[in-house]
């Protein structure tokens, strides 16, 4: 019903309307991915610097959920977790995936997830991936 009363206006009107939306979602994008890489960059150059105590490890991003799903987190660490609702990415996937997902939603392929956060858009691309 909403998309019939928006195609009576024109695709003019869509255009206005959609595109604010989409920056703003890659704005949110960004201001998630600059908050995860300094500290991925911590975990990457410890991992690197002290090998006997990572010895195996690599620095991943975690994206995780609350219990109710209606906050979800990214954060970046040294090894997988065990839990529920728990997604791992490789650091260079992460990096990877920000600008492909910014891409698909400047471009109006990802119209239908503008309504969630950076983070749970991330949770779900990362659990397609895994």
């Amino acid at each position: 019903m909403f998309q019939e009363a928006i195609e009576k206006f024109g695709p003019g009107f869509e255009n206005r309307w959609r595109g604010p939306l989409r920056r703003l979602a890659a704005e949110d994008l960004e201001r998630a991915y600059q908050r995860v890489m300094p500290e991925a960059q911590r975990w990457e150059s410890a991992i690197k610097n002290i090998p006997s105590l990572y010895a195996g490890q690599k620095a991943l991003v975690e994206a995780s959920h609350n219990n109710d799903r209606s906050e979800y987190y990214l954060r970046a660490c040294p090894e997988k977790r065990p839990g529920e609702g728990l997604i791992y990415l490789p650091v260079a996937g992460f990096k990877n995936l920000i600008p492909k997902l910014k891409t698909l939603i400047l471009d109006g392929h990802l119209d239908e997830h503008l309504y969630l956060t950076a983070q749970q858009l991330v949770y779900i691309e990362m659990s397609r991936k895994n």
